[in-house]
């Protein structure tokens, strides 16, 4: 089941003529969720995205449904879309950047221009391609600038590059997406593994944190796998499991005794020692020991780092960053101001997030900044958001 959040809201006939427009940065699931909420709540809007389409990362995202419907959110990332472009207090601009940010908190003045990107333009919506530079005031800032999946080419030993039968879970998305899953995995073969945190939870390379969602993409993934192949025996490597929302620990609870899960850091893949099919190595840490294991297919669960445009805009703009590279919040567990008065940080660009909790993050600032100040609330309908 969806959760729902009440909010307070507006009266149908919104005032337009409140305290100036709310600038949020960056078009996937945490931005297109606070613009909405904010022009909810009465403040217009101008929601900038870099690439030609909204939607983000969850634009790419295959609806995971089997006999049933599995709580992807992909749907309800559409469904949102659809609100925010028809909506006439928000104003979108594509292929668009933030360059400068001048002024200070409630009177800003924010530069954009096109980003001069080749990314493909949305059909849907051509007119909102930003076509040239423009100065605009604005009250606050949102940014919702999102993460950059982790590349497993940087971790040698996994061999992504060298083997195909090694792939990423954004490559598997991709063929399920492009209904191309045949190439997955061919009739003659059956053994999949999955290696949980690739590129998260490793302290040498100052990513010691969650990425939040990678045990859930994969459990995702197995369950639409097994969905389409009930001959695949699939294992799931991990360091230790996040299934802490409710529905989602019904899904896992689901799989037990039809997928295996192990316990162990996979810290390298090989070829079979006979025959077709890889090695993993790995290292158990309850007995401390290294074995190994032979699969027909590998699959990456890789994790979120911060994106390169993101610490670009942090100088640009004068703001912190975190240890982990991510943007800091001026008072971490306590809202969510970044630490230059005015702007605010949504999503995976603060720190590693599911949809689920991007969406109340996006909420959480929204409620933060509030209505403007000659705009009646009143309580509005609730808003539904994804399990994960």
């Amino acid at each position: 089941m969806a959760a729902e959040i009440e909010l307070p809201g507006l009266t149908e006939e919104v005032c337009m003529n409140g305290d100036g427009d709310i600038l949020v940065v960056g078009g996937g699931v945490a931005g297109l969720t606070a613009a909405e909420t904010l022009a909810d709540f009465g403040w217009r809007v101008l929601l900038l995205e870099k690439q030609g389409h909204l939607g983000g990362h969850s634009h790419h995202w295959a609806c995971m449904a089997t006999e049933a419907c599995n709580r992807c959110s992909a749907c309800a990332v559409c469904d949102r879309l659809r609100r925010v472009t028809s909506d006439a207090r928000i104003r979108i601009r594509t292929q668009a950047r933030l360059v400068t940010l001048e002024g200070s908190d409630g009177a800003f003045i924010a530069g954009i221009e096109p980003a001069g990107n080749s990314d493909s333009v949305c059909r849907s919506h051509p007119n909102f391609v930003l076509t040239a530079a423009e100065s605009v005031p604005v009250a606050k800032v949102v940014l919702a600038t999102g993460f950059t999946p982790f590349d497993p080419s940087e971790l040698p030993l996994l061999n992504y590059e060298r083997f195909g039968a090694v792939m990423s879970t954004v490559d598997v998305d991709d063929l399920i997406l492009q209904n191309r899953l045949t190439e997955f995995i061919t009739q003659q073969e059956n053994r999949v593994a999955f290696i949980q945190c690739v590129g998260s939870r490793d302290r040498e390379r100052g990513r010691d944190y969650c990425s939040q969602f990678c045990c859930k993409t994969s459990i995702r993934l197995a369950r639409k796998l097994l969905f389409e192949r009930p001959d695949l025996q699939i294992t799931i490597y991990y360091i230790d499991l996040q299934v802490n929302r409710k529905e989602f620990r019904t899904f896992f609870s689901e799989m037990q005794g039809k997928i295996r899960f192990v316990q162990g850091t996979p810290a390298e893949i090989l070829p079979a020692e006979q025959g077709p099919g890889l090695r993993v190595k790995v290292f158990n840490p309850e007995t401390n020991q290294i074995g190994y294991e032979t699969h027909d297919r590998v699959v990456l669960a890789v994790g979120q780092t911060p994106n390169a445009g993101t610490r670009r805009l942090a100088e640009r703009l004068n703001l912190a960053v975190g240890p982990d590279g991510f943007l800091a919040l001026a008072e971490p567990g306590r809202g969510a101001r970044s630490s230059r008065p005015g702007v605010y940080l949504a999503g995976a660009c603060a720190r590693p997030s599911d949809m689920a909790d991007s969406c109340l993050q996006a909420m959480a600032v929204a409620a933060e900044i509030g209505a403007p100040v000659n705009v009646t609330a009143t309580v509005r309908p609730l808003l539904a958001i994804g399990s994960y």
